[in-house]
């Protein structure tokens, strides 16, 4: 999608409202792993993330649908399903699980916490399976992991702002802000509502 509506500016209507979709996506396969991989966190991060997917999928529905993008231009699209994709996803999680365990057992909570913030600059799956076999384990305690997966999803959030912004166009980013805003706002009164 990067530098789509760069070249194609019809395309930016469609485009934000596929990054936003793809944010949403994100954060509901998030909660499926922390429902799967990690029930000690229990079904209020469940919940939250959730809350999350929903907001974050109604905006992108109506980013898209909202503006009639016209004529467009045709892309050249790739293959989605990729062997290389996959062997790379498995060795970065396992350097993950790796750099995890080795930090929260060095420096404690703040090992993991850092370890999260790196790996949500490229992945929040990753982290997510790990922190949920460090919970499963006894590494860690629930609300240090809940902690490290939301964190992990702020920086995932911000790098693909940003990479919006300087790979394909100010104006796409701008256009996903307000999306991004509204999921981590609900994330957030999620959070914090009580039982």
């Amino acid at each position: 999608m990067l530098g789509w509506s760069k070249e194609a500016p019809q395309w930016r209507p469609l485009a934000a409202g596929g990054a936003t979709l793809a944010c949403a996506a994100m954060f509901g396969r998030m909660a499926v792993l922390v429902g799967a991989a990690a029930p000690a966190l229990g079904m209020a991060t469940v919940g939250t993330l959730a809350a999350m997917a929903v907001a974050g999928a109604a905006f992108g529905a109506y980013l898209t649908t909202r503006e009639q993008a016209g004529d467009l231009p045709d892309l050249s699209t790739q293959n989605p399903l990729n062997l290389t994709a996959a062997v790379q996803f498995a060795l970065f999680l396992a350097a993950v699980l790796l750099a995890g365990r080795f930090l929260a057992d060095r420096f404690g909570d703040a090992g993991l916490l850092v370890t999260a913030a790196i790996s949500g600059l490229v992945d929040v799956d990753a982290i997510t399976l790990s922190v949920g076999r460090m919970v499963g384990d006894g590494v860690v305690g629930a609300s240090v992991a809940g902690l490290a997966i939301f964190l992990a999803a702020a920086v995932n959030q911000v790098t693909k702002l940003g990479l919006l912004w300087v790979l394909d166009s100010r104006s796409l980013a701008l256009r996903v802000l307000p999306a991004y805003a509204v999921m981590a706002l609900v994330g957030v009164a999620a959070a914090l509502a009580p039982g």
